[in-house]
């Protein structure tokens, strides 16, 4: 959906003759986008509050591009509140997770010293939970529709007072009480409430068939940031094996940091390996390119001793983090990266999306009851505005201006800084960790960030725990380029925002 979007409401007809004149829409709810978000979204609506639902998008028949991992307790915490079976959509799961984060920063912890969570974590099966969704949804009679909307066709969407008419590019026609924009974060259906520069995480990945690798099979490896595998100077020029050749040097790579993450997947034909490795720039801005990731991964698999002999498949990640949030004073109801739920420090999504979509899909059901029970008087536009309320609540957007300030800190940090931040991090009491991990009402620890006073808390202990550098660019941060956004996250003052306020963008002012 890249075509500029220019949206224009329908001349408003009288209200009590509206339903009279027209008579009910064609469906109650059109979503566009059936990624995750959409297809979960068109499930719950349909199975759980008996909605009618078209799903359009014109890639519906294809597999999801995107690998997504996902701490266990936050899946069978969602699978408790759904009975989806979203258990049954896991690949494959290791009972610990590592990290690397010694080194120069770390605050004397030795650069091969391991930090091992005790906390399972998991790939989700992208074909499986997508099979899955696409049969409930089949079965709660969903329509499926293989079409764009907003690419060729102008105008593609116009708002009646009672429903909205949506006409997609093969033509087709759909009138609903409720339009939802699921088409991903760069959507241009969707109308932000203020100005919009988010950072990025670019990823580099391939599932690769390899003779041997130094990890433990028993564990995922998170993050590895150390640099090792460059000389101290100069630079190293790569072979090429994913990508153009390029020259790489430790200089750069400590400047603008990237880690390693890996997951062993087992066996695999003639005595070999089966492992993802991923090559990852956290957040930046502006984003790293993926030829520099293709070359890092290159080093230092080289560097591990890793030979790959076939690569089953290449993972291109580029995950916008601490976009504007949606306007509520719009028709369309966006969802999923679309409506900013993306963890903005973190890239974490499909959990925090699942989450977000409860609440979505009870607001709308509730106000499609309302539709039926009274449709001359009722307000689409109030509607709209009140699934908004319930989707970003105003304690949902502080714990999300809390997210945004860690993500425009951590990406102006180099690698030094990263060490001794996330060694830190993960020295939290593991309530406070995976809350900040999860931060979305539902998941696990998020009482232990949704008051002012729990994230001030919060900061506090992680002050407390990391080197006395990161310590000083914590509250130099806080000061430069936190501004309101971020003090009223963690203290009692200037909390009574709307989602339709100019928001108060981080990372204008200068680096630390």
């Amino acid at each position: 959906y890249s075509t500029p979007l220019r949206t224009r409401a329908l001349q408003r007809t009288p209200r009590l003759s509206c339903m009279r004149m027209f008579g009910e829409p064609s469906t109650d709810v059109v979503i566009i986008g059936a990624g995750p978000a959409g297809t979960l979204l068109a499930w719950q609506l349909a199975e759980k509050h008996g909605a009618r639902v078209a799903l359009v998008d014109n890639s519906i028949d294809e597999p999801w591009p995107n690998n997504y991992g996902v701490w266990v307790h936050e899946w069978d915490a969602l699978e408790k509140q759904l009975g989806f079976g979203l258990d049954e959509c896991l690949d494959y799961r290791w009972k610990y997770t590592d990290a690397f984060l010694g080194g120069e920063g770390s605050g004397g912890v030795d650069l091969n010293d391991k930090t091992r969570i005790v906390k399972d974590y998991a790939r989700v099966n992208r074909k499986a939970l997508k099979a899955r969704a696409m049969q409930r949804c089949e079965a709660a009679g969903v329509r499926f529709i293989k079409s764009t909307v907003g690419k060729s066709t102008p105008n593609p969407l116009q708002h009646a007072p009672t429903y909205s008419t949506v006409t997609c590019d093969d033509g087709t026609q759909l009138t609903a009480t409720f339009v939802v924009d699921a088409s991903g974060s760069q959507s241009t259906l969707t109308r932000r409430s203020g100005p919009d520069n988010p950072g990025v995480q670019i990823a580099y990945g391939i599932m690769a068939d390899v003779d041997s690798h130094p990890l433990d099979e028993e564990a995922m490896l998170f993050m590895d940031y150390r640099t090792d595998w460059l000389p101290e100077s100069g630079s190293v020029t790569t072979q090429g094996e994913f990508g153009p050749a390029r020259a790489v040097s430790r200089a750069t790579v400590e400047r603008e940091p990237t880690f390693l993450y890996a997951m062993p997947m087992g066996d695999a034909p003639e005595g070999r390996r089966r492992i993802f490795f991923e090559e990852t720039s956290l957040v930046a801005r502006p984003p790293m390119d993926f030829d520099e990731c293709k070359a890092r991964l290159e080093l230092r698999l080289k560097h591990m001793g890793v030979k790959v002999h076939a690569v089953e498949e290449e993972e291109f990640c580029y995950i916008p983090m601490g976009t504007a949030l949606p306007s509520a004073k719009q028709r369309v109801l966006a969802i999923g990266g679309a409506a900013g739920t993306v963890h903005a420090a973190t890239g974490y999504m499909m959990c925090r999306m699942t989450a977000s979509s409860i609440a979505v899909a009870g607001a709308v059901a509730r106000n499609l009851a309302k539709a039926r029970a009274d449709g001359d008087c009722f307000d689409a536009d109030a509607a709209a505005e009140d699934v908004y309320s319930a989707l970003w609540t105003q304690e949902n957007r502080l714990q999300r201006d809390f997210c945004v300030f860690g993500g425009e800190y951590l990406m102006q940090q180099p690698v030094t800084g990263l060490r001794g931040f996330f060694g830190g991090f993960f020295a939290l009491p593991e309530e406070q960790w995976t809350g900040f991990l999860a931060g979305w009402p539902g998941l696990p620890g998020n009482d232990a960030h949704d008051v002012w006073h729990k994230r001030l808390l919060f900061g506090i202990n992680l002050w407390l725990l990391v080197p006395w550098d990161v310590k000083l660019r914590l509250v130099l941060g806080a000061v430069s380029f936190g501004g309101v956004g971020f003090f009223r996250c963690v203290l009692p003052v200037f909390q009574e925002t709307t989602l339709d306020e100019a928001e108060q963008p981080m990372g204008d002012k200068q680096h630390i």
